[in-house]
């Protein structure tokens, strides 16, 4: 059939090093679908609520011809400026908080037929307690999260106990991304020349620790000023930082951090930004081919298609994890020459792919 099956991946990057944690999809290989949805139909699945469901986590026929039936009441967000975008997905959540999940289905998707796909939010439920596992030796974490449904639901249920002891805060962080390069440029402007007002100097005389020191009393004024949702509250903090990459940022706090003074308060939001899983993203799209974009062509009736994409959606995964250990342990940052391993303490130099390939050889 000339349907395609559409998975979603999760991943976490630490934001001085750039090391990425996990990253993760909602597909399981071990799984037989067939046997599945006969068990689900023995057991009578289909007529219990979802929650109580022996095979709750996974997609099964009818629900996912559903999903596909109900996706044209979901709200779609319209175009317009990033408020009304912060606006209209704080609503999405709050009208659909029982469904908690991102994924999309149209009538163009399909369940895949070898393994089965998996629920999105269990996925990120099980993403984030595995990085509440592998960060259990650190004594403070701050997550800056994308808007995306379910996500900011899962790291406080992983991260309840240290939210609440002060030892974890949360940011959810937004920004213009579907920008062209002079739009971009056009923003990197505005935002020196806001700068240069607020300073009452021009942006280019000035030094970068100046930079940073009227930026920060920027941050400072926008706190007491911040963007305020309708329906849900949330306090959105503009920040003023000239940036190709995130351009017009914004972020909201929704862990308590009246803890901390002003300055510190403002430098949890100076230092935000989802640049650093960004750039994994961005790598690996550029470096392996089966993450590559899609695109529509012009006899596919608005499909999506991807020439590139395995047939067996296990590839993802094992082809993610490759270039994750190549992109933590091998790949240098062009100014540093350092990789993400070496910045984070896990290694004193690159390390060569044969060593990685042949392990066992240096083993001894």
């Amino acid at each position: 059939e000339k349907m395609n099956c559409e998975f979603y991946g999760i991943g976490t990057a630490d934001l001085y090093s750039g090391y990425v944690l996990a990253f993760n999809f909602n597909y399981d290989p071990t799984i037989d679908p067939q046997e599945t949805e006969a068990n689900a139909t023995l057991n009578g699945d289909h007529e219990l609520l979802k929650h109580h469901r022996k095979y709750a986590r996974v997609w099964l026929k009818s629900d996912f011809e559903d999903a596909k039936r109900n996706a044209s009441k979901k709200p779609r967000l319209a175009a317009g400026s990033l408020e009304e975008s912060i606006e209209q997905k704080s609503l999405i959540d709050n009208l659909h908080d029982e469904d908690k999940s991102s994924e999309f289905f149209d009538s163009t998707k399909q369940v895949p037929i070898k393994g089965m796909e998996v629920h999105n939010e269990y996925t990120m439920a099980a993403h984030f307690f595995l990085l509440k596992k592998l960060l259990s030796g650190v004594q403070k974490t701050r997550f800056y999260l994308d808007q995306d449904a379910g996500m900011k639901t899962w790291y406080i249920a992983a991260f309840k106990e240290e939210i609440e002891a002060g030892d974890s805060d949360g940011f959810l962080v937004t920004m213009q991304k579907d920008l062209t390069v002079d739009m971009k440029r056009q923003e990197v402007r505005d935002a020196k020349r806001e700068i240069g007002k607020f300073a009452g100097v021009p942006y280019e005389s000035m030094t970068a620790p100046e930079v940073t020191y009227h930026v920060r009393n920027m941050v400072k004024h926008n706190m007491l000023n911040p963007f305020v949702t309708k329906r849900t509250g949330e306090r959105w903090i503009g920040i003023p930082r000239p940036s190709m990459s995130e351009p017009s940022k914004m972020i909201h706090s929704f862990t308590p951090i009246g803890r901390y003074d002003e300055d510190h308060q403002a430098n949890l939001f100076l230092k935000g930004g989802l640049h650093a899983v960004d750039r994994f993203f961005m790598q690996i799209r550029r470096k392996v081919s089966s993450f590559e974009r899609p695109f529509q062509s012009g006899t596919s009736r608005h499909r999506i298609w991807n020439g590139y994409s395995p047939y067996n959606p296990a590839m993802y995964q094992q082809l993610a994890d490759i270039f994750r250990v190549f992109y933590n342990y091998c790949q240098q940052y062009e100014k540093t020459s350092e990789t993400p391993a070496m910045k984070l303490g896990l290694a004193k130099g690159p390390v060569e792919l044969e060593k990685i390939i042949y392990f066992k050889k240096y083993d001894n």
